[in-house]
């Protein structure tokens, strides 16, 4: 018994469920998995909701982190919010592409939140905004914001191939691009927790992109066609 409490104290599984919870809980009411769209008022709700979670987890972490020294259970913090800061639950995707006109707007301003949240996520990393590195997160979550309202903007009822040749092209030259920016470091990260952070931070958004660029096919019911995963096995390979 002793054991099982030691374990559950050190591991502490409670952040992964509870990370849990909120992932299953946006996927079960966010319909674009079923087909469905949500009214724009309930994508808000949610998306207003899935955002205050947000800032009490950046919150916890930087206390854990910056006040406590409770490295284990902040890095834990960080690793989860990264997963939500790149739309895991398609959640940001749905209310963009559900309504044009509202959803290019909300998309600025969820974009800008975006940007904000990676900044306390990276200064809890210490990593600098004028790091090459923090650049490269950035345009990846730019591509990751942009691409639905591109797509939305020019669906009148049957989206050309071509929108996303054009966008698996994005996700192959954001490889190149952001591995160049990544060079540009202002200072080495001292723990070896930092560079693992950093590290997720600037592999997710780009996995993300491509996941989303799935779902977009699926949602457009256009195929895939294997000259469209060329550029990024091109990146992959630069």
């Amino acid at each position: 018994m002793n054991r099982i409490a030691l374990g559950f104290r050190h591991g502490n599984p409670f952040y992964l469920i509870s990370a849990g919870c909120m992932l299953g809980g946006c996927l079960a009411i966010n319909k674009s998995l079923a087909g469905a769209n949500l009214p724009m008022p309930r994508d808000i709700l949610l998306i207003g909701t899935l955002n205050l979670y947000e800032m009490a987890v950046i919150a916890l972490a930087w206390h854990l982190v910056r006040r406590r020294g409770l490295i284990h259970d902040g890095v834990m913090l960080l690793a989860l919010e990264a997963f939500f800061l790149v739309d895991v639950a398609f959640v940001n995707a749905e209310a963009i592409t559900s309504n044009f006109s509202l959803g290019m707007a909300l998309g600025g301003i969820l974009f800008f939140g975006a940007l904000l949240k990676l900044y306390y996520l990276a200064k809890i990393a210490g990593l600098g905004v004028r790091d090459g590195r923090f650049a490269a997160m950035a345009i990846q979550l730019a591509a990751l914001f942009t691409v639905p309202i591109v797509f939305r903007h020019f669906d009148d009822g049957d989206l050309p191939a071509l929108f996303f040749y054009g966008a698996w092209w994005t996700a192959g030259l954001l490889i190149p691009i952001c591995f160049t920016m990544s060079g540009y470091r202002s200072r080495a990260l001292g723990q070896p927790w930092m560079k693992g952070i950093v590290r997720l931070l600037c592999v997710l958004p780009w996995i993300s992109f491509v996941l989303h660029l799935g779902f977009l096919h699926w949602s457009y019911n256009v195929s895939f066609y294997g000259a469209e995963g060329a550029p990024v096995l091109l990146g992959l390979r630069a």
